[in-house]
């Protein structure tokens, strides 16, 4: 039973999210070997296939990209209308020349390679910026101080007490004043 709920949400998710694309090729690249049968080797054909949709799929993609009306907007339109044209030409071919038939598949594609662009990262989670912790104030590094009562001798940059105190002992031995009682 887990297996069948699985399988179900994994379809519904492809149905709601997932890439036709590939789909959409697959059955394009069908026709274009049917259209080229007696023109090319069947690997051919659809190799033919496949390369004329994923064209068309980048080139709308490219020209999505552009908003700014200069030259380069004007020719990946044109590029991306002429691979249009293209596609629905085969699949008219495939069709006997039905546009209702043929229009399809040229147009989900290019559809699809629209929506690819306009909605990229629509119902995506927004990325988290971290919050950067408060800086907390250190306090200043604390420093011990070993100091020599016999001749007042004095360092304060020991890290820690006992070094303080190890310092001051090694001092001792070989100190020479002696303070009066």
């Amino acid at each position: 039973m887990a297996f069948l709920t699985r399988t179900w949400r994994t379809a519904v998710e492809w149905f709601e999210h997932g890439d036709l694309v590939p789909l959409l090729v697959v059955v394009s690249a069908a026709h274009y070997a049917n259209i080229l049968a007696g023109k090319d080797p069947i690997i051919v054909a659809i190799a033919i296939g496949i390369l004329v949709d994923i064209s068309h799929y980048r080139t709308v993609r490219a020209a999505v990209r552009y908003q700014n009306r200069n030259w380069q907007m004007i020719a990946r339109w044109s590029v991306a209308l002429a691979m249009t044209a293209v596609a629905l030409t085969y699949h008219l071919r495939y069709y006997d020349n039905d546009i209702w038939l043929a229009a399809p598949l040229p147009f989900l594609i290019a559809t699809l390679a629209w929506l690819s662009k306009v909605d990229a990262g629509v119902g995506a989670r927004q990325k988290q910026t971290p919050i950067a912790p408060a800086k907390v104030e250190q306090p200043a590094a604390e420093t011990f101080t070993a100091t020599c009562e016999r001749c007042n001798w004095s360092h304060n940059h020991y890290k820690s007490q006992r070094a303080a105190s190890n310092a001051l002992n090694a001092h001792r031995r070989g100190c020479k004043e002696i303070v009066p009682c």
